[in-house]
């Protein structure tokens, strides 16, 4: 399993028509039920409370190799302060690999970020062989009067993902969920996630979506059931696309490997 980002406070369309006929049908709204009722008054305490919120998150997982060795790039658009909160950087991210003989191999690296009025820079506060702790720190206090911050951090892994359906299952034998996976947390207020993996050429992998709770491994199916639509299967992996993602939970991508 790859975690491209969790944090400690807090991991397409197309158009195209020619002749557009409109129908509407009209119909007797449906009453919300609690739980939804619920989640509303979730998301819109988390807003409300929270002193940041971004406008995405996308984080790719690049398989490179039949061994395994995984390239990721997480990235963060958007990121604006409400007014009155001030940081000296954005909250901690934790990066890690729980892929039996996986390890991290390279980074986290800032890579790029778009242009801002204030320098940035990747600090490292904690780093093992198979997790890293690290902040995007600001020199000067972050105010809500400075644009949207953007910027991207790279990761490079080695043996992270296990290559055959015989070796996940020896693997996991003793696991809750029994399947690699790649994730991002939700732990702070955004309104989209994407997440996508890639596999190399012509290998069979099928692949899912799901949801856990947060920082576990414990599906959620009620939440998955409202964002599955933003699940899809590409040539070479998956993408999938959550709005307005449901802080405490974690979306994922999951596969089966050919045997």
């Amino acid at each position: 399993m790859i975690d491209p980002g969790s944090a400690t406070i807090i991991a397409a369309g197309i158009t195209a028509s020619a002749t557009i006929v409109t129908i509407i049908v009209r119909k007797t709204p449906k009453k919300p039920d609690a739980a939804q009722k619920m989640g509303t008054a979730v998301r819109k305490s988390m807003d409300e409370n929270f002193g940041f919120s971004a406008e995405a998150i996308h984080s790719k997982a690049e398989v490179l190799n039949l061994d395994g060795d995984v390239k990721v790039t997480r990235g963060c658009r958007g990121i604006k302060l409400k007014p009155g909160f001030m940081m000296a950087h954005i909250p901690a991210v934790k990066v890690f690999v729980s892929t039996p003989g996986g390890s991290i191999k390279n980074g986290p690296n800032l890579i790029t970020h778009k242009e801002f009025p204030k320098d940035i820079s990747l600090v490292t506060s904690r780093k093992t062989a198979t997790e890293c702790i690290y902040q995007i720190q600001i020199p000067t206090i972050l105010t809500s009067n400075e644009p949207p911050l953007d910027y991207e951090v790279e990761t490079e892994f080695s043996k992270a993902v296990l290559m055959s359906r015989d070796a996940v299952d020896k693997a996991y034998t003793n696991d809750l969920f029994k399947r690699d996976y790649f994730s991002v947390d939700a732990e702070f207020p955004m309104d989209d996630v994407e997440i996508e993996i890639t596999f190399p050429e012509g290998l069979a992998v099928t692949t899912f979506g799901t949801v856990f709770l947060l920082h576990s491994e414990t599906l959620e199916d009620s939440e998955f059931q409202r964002v599955k639509k933003g699940f899809e299967r590409t040539n070479r992996g998956a993408r999938f696309k959550i709005h307005r993602p449901t802080v405490g939970f974690r979306y994922a991508i999951y596969w089966s490997m050919p045997k």
